[in-house]
């Protein structure tokens, strides 16, 4: 997979540059959701497509505790940090975040759009 990074109003983003998709972080699981745990956080917009966490995620990396400390200070990390997974999206689609028990979902544009 060919990635590069691009920059949008102040956040970073990965790109795959074959499907022009963007690379979107969540974590899946129950417990507490990366995002939807964090929507108030100053960084949370950019946590969620943070290239030093998705590069290493799609490499079968283990990630930095180091770096999220620093620059998520005011994040909850618990078990939304262990259980992070990256979602490809169109790069301009609209999606939102749903959370059920801790648990998020990506929701794309052409989802919440049908009828």
């Amino acid at each position: 997979m060919e990635t590069k990074i691009i920059e949008e109003g102040g956040i970073q983003k990965v790109v795959n540059t074959v499907t022009s998709e963007v690379a979107v972080l969540i974590s899946g699981e129950r417990g507490s959701g990366w995002y939807t745990a964090n929507e108030e956080s100053k960084n949370s917009l950019q946590a969620l497509y943070d290239p030093e966490i998705v590069l290493p995620l799609l490499e079968g990396k283990d990630l930095d505790d180091e770096y999220f400390e620093k620059k998520y200070d005011d994040f909850y990390f618990g078990s939304n940090f262990d259980n992070l997974e990256v979602f490809w999206v169109k790069h301009g689609e609209s999606f939102y975040i749903e959370n059920y028990d801790g648990g998020e979902t990506l929701i794309t544009q052409d989802k919440f759009l049908r009828t």
